[in-house]
């Protein structure tokens, strides 16, 4: 890693963890499918969908209420082995509030999604690559007024441990930059560690721990998360 991608990463996390608002804990557990096409050479078409469990009010079990309910599509150009750009013309969210007291679940604040995201690696030995993603993403509130920009990058390690199984660690750092009061500029940031195994040339099942730190839209409150998530990734080629 160059020593500009080492004081990059430093400074995300400077960022992340220089907010003094006392924070509650919260436990999770995420899920993702992935249904891809390859459309043409170096083309692909991928329709995702997500479900998001969470604590309840004074309980530690991640399954316990609803968290978030998505579909999304992707449209990934891979351009070259170290580049990849991808565009997600339409996504539909059904995202509820993260529960901290008695009062539980609301209704869910939905919501329609534009992205745009470029990816590059760069090879640092045979087996250790460095990474980066960088993608912009409109939300468009469907039952609430609150339209908002928001961009986020992720710089991490990729570790080939075996050829069918590969190892990831990264920082993803998420803010605002449209749509939001200046106090609310800093979205969440993740923390994650994950294991990817090709089961097959055609599925990959991938799953790992989050550790973020969330600044909550309606409140001046941090909320510390533990997220736990599994992903499935199958290819029609």
């Amino acid at each position: 890693m160059s020593k500009l991608d080492t004081s990059y990463l430093f400074a995300l996390f400077l960022i992340a963890f220089s907010f003094s608002v006392k924070g509650q804990m919260h436990n999770n557990f995420w899920t993702r499918g992935i249904v891809g096409v390859e459309i043409a050479k170096n083309l692909k078409l991928d329709n995702e969908f997500q479900h998001r469990r969470q604590n309840g009010f004074e309980n530690n079990n991640p399954f316990d209420k609803n968290l978030m309910f998505t579909y999304r599509t992707w449209l990934h150009y891979q351009k070259s082995a170290r580049l990849k750009f991808s565009l997600s013309p339409f996504s539909y969210y059904a995202n509820y509030n993260i529960i901290l007291d008695e009062q539980g679940l609301k209704q869910s604040r939905n919501e329609f999604r534009f992205a745009g995201a470029i990816e590059m690696n760069q090879p640092i030995t045979q087996k250790l690559k460095v990474f980066q993603r960088v993608a912009a993403e409109y939300h468009l509130g469907l039952n609430h007024n609150q339209n908002r920009m928001r961009v986020r990058t992720r710089l991490g390690l990729s570790y080939d441990a075996t050829p069918v199984l590969l190892v990831l660690l990264y920082d993803e750092l998420l803010v605002n930059t449209f749509g939001i009061t200046p106090d609310h500029i800093f979205d969440h940031n993740r923390i994650g560690l994950s294991l990817a195994y090709k089961v097959m040339p055609s599925l990959t099942i991938e799953t790992g721990y989050l550790f973020i730190n969330r600044l909550l839209l309606l409140k001046p409150t941090m909320v510390y998360e533990n997220n736990m998530f599994v992903n499935i990734n199958y290819t029609i080629f």
